[in-house]
């Protein structure tokens, strides 16, 4: 059986594998109409939909820098995967009506997924919702809608475990604020201010998750 930093330690070496896979992907799927998007290092290497302010790409790295300052300092807090929750809790929060599946990775059932241990790692509180929340069970059947249409019912079945994730991060908008008035160079002055404080974005942010499939947690 694997300790926990084992497990971080293999997950770590098949980072360039599935760099590799999603590269692919995205070189195959993110062009033509497709509805793939990405947020790059610069907006040129970005793929965003169309109405989308490309201001986005500035707000979602003011938001990740500022959560860094909430991330603990040891070894084994740091690393790619750490770096890629950092960026996809970031992206969540700034963007509207967004929400994140992770794995559960078969944990017992009074335990959280990896990533609510570190988003409360971080200062946020995470909580699990019901699989008798009548808002749960509504968006739970939306899920499961977009998974048959997209093919991935098989996956399910054959023992892939997700939790779906939701983010409230109120502050997070102090981070453009009057932003889409300013011309670049004062935008970026903008988010330096907001960065001198970098805790504040996250004041009260909190996350709520849920399994997936009903009645997982009685049936771990």
């Amino acid at each position: 059986m694997l300790s926990a930093s084992g497990v971080d330690r293999a997950q770590t070496r098949m980072v360039p594998e599935i760099l590799r896979e999603w590269t692919l992907l995205r070189d195959e799927a993110g062009h033509g109409g497709s509805q793939f998007y990405w947020i790059g290092d610069l907006l040129r290497e970005s793929c965003l939909p169309a109405g989308l302010n490309d201001r986005i790409v500035r707000r979602w790295e003011a938001a990740a820098r500022s959560l860094d300052a909430r991330l603990p300092h040891e070894i084994e807090a740091s690393g790619p995967l750490i770096a890629a929750m950092r960026d996809t809790v970031a992206l969540c929060a700034i963007l509207p009506a967004a929400a994140i599946l992770t794995l559960r990775r078969n944990i017992p059932s009074d335990d959280q997924p990896v990533l609510c241990r570190h988003i409360a790692h971080w200062g946020m509180t995470c909580q699990h919702l019901s699989e008798h929340d009548d808002l749960v069970a509504m968006e739970r059947a939306r899920w499961h809608g977009v998974l048959v249409q997209a093919g991935l019912a098989k996956f399910v079945w054959s023992g892939l475990d997700l939790v779906v994730l939701h983010l409230h991060a109120a502050c997070i908008g102090r981070l453009d604020d009057g932003n889409d008035s300013l011309a670049d160079d004062e935008a970026e002055m903008a988010v330096s201010d907001f960065e001198r404080n970098q805790d504040r974005p996250w004041d009260n942010a909190r996350a709520f998750w849920y399994d997936l499939m009903a009645g997982r947690q009685n049936a771990a």
